[in-house]
């Protein structure tokens, strides 16, 4: 996690509510996340090769490579498989993702599933499935 990812996760989880973490970080935090610059960003941080990756995935090197380009998305399960294959765990959360930081705020703040997928749809966000 790069040092401005850090910070922001820290604010995130020191925040009082989710609206002024938002508005304190709106220059630093993404609409959304292109997912093939993660994947690249997070493939640079683990020093791991594409092929590697791919490996230790279990990921068609084919498919893998149209979904760092872009060109594919991956299914939850792909997605899942590359997580575990970046060693990143299932449960990794992007702070820079409005999304994920919703989550992340409401994890950290103890918030129920029920008050979870409230504050994602007062955000305009899908909520969470059971």
């Amino acid at each position: 996690m790069g040092s401005t990812t850090k910070r922001l996760c820290d604010a995130l989880l020191n925040a009082d509510d989710i609206d002024s973490y938002f508005d304190n970080n709106a220059d630093r935090i993404d609409i959304g996340v292109d997912l093939s610059e993660f994947l690249e960003e997070k493939l640079k941080e683990s020093g791991l090769t594409r092929a590697e990756l791919f490996a230790r995935s279990s990921i068609n090197p084919s498919y893998g490579y149209q979904l760092l380009s872009g060109l594919r998305s991956p299914a939850r399960d792909t997605a899942i498989q590359l997580a575990l294959g970046l060693a990143l765990g299932v449960g990794a959360l992007y702070p820079r993702d409005r999304r994920d930081s919703i989550i992340l705020f409401a994890i950290s703040n103890g918030f129920t599933l029920p008050q979870t997928n409230e504050l994602l749809f007062s955000h305009s966000m899908n909520g969470l499935s059971k």
